[in-house]
């Protein structure tokens, strides 16, 4: 008699084990494909986030060069914002085109 009941166990977890299979495959299947797709998108953020970093860098480096170098606010003016020192005279000229 323990040998049946044992045999029946046995069966009884092999029936509960497959149940249990078949529930996952239908209801959690698509849960790998969701991951490897989770983590393609965390790559591509982390490389994004890489490149942000970066440009916030260069930003800072720019913010502090206009704050605290001279030489560098000056050029800023004189090419970008085309000033000029006082009492400087500036000659500009006409670029000739083809044909001219």
């Amino acid at each position: 008699m323990t040998a049946n009941k044992l045999q029946w166990f046995f069966m009884a977890l092999a029936g509960v084990g497959l149940c249990l299979m078949l529930v996952f495959m239908f209801v959690g299947g698509n849960q790998f494909f969701d991951y490897r797709a989770l983590q393609r998108q965390n790559s591509a953020i982390t490389v994004e986030n890489e490149a942000l970093r970066q440009k916030n860098l260069e930003t800072s480096r720019l913010v502090d060069r206009l704050k605290n170098d001279m030489s560098y606010i000056e050029h800023v003016a004189r090419e970008e914002l085309g000033m000029v020192k006082k009492g400087e005279v500036v000659y500009t000229f006409g670029r000739q085109g083809k044909g001219r």
